[in-house]
């Protein structure tokens, strides 16, 4: 994941570690919260979206 945010010129390797650390642990929370895939994907777009608008 990292990899892929540094292709942004803006962001930096420490950012795109740290985000795509915030990325795990959103689909790992995620993941654990519900059975229901179509939650679980959904929830995780709408979060990451907001993490990644910022």
């Amino acid at each position: 994941m990292a990899a892929v945010l540094c292709r942004d010129a803006q962001v930096s390797e420490a950012d795109a570690a740290t985000t795509a650390r915030i990325v795990s642990a959103v689909m790992f929370l995620a993941m654990a919260a519900s059975v229901n895939v179509d939650e679980i994907v959904r929830d995780i777009r709408e979060q990451i979206a907001v993490l990644l608008t910022r």
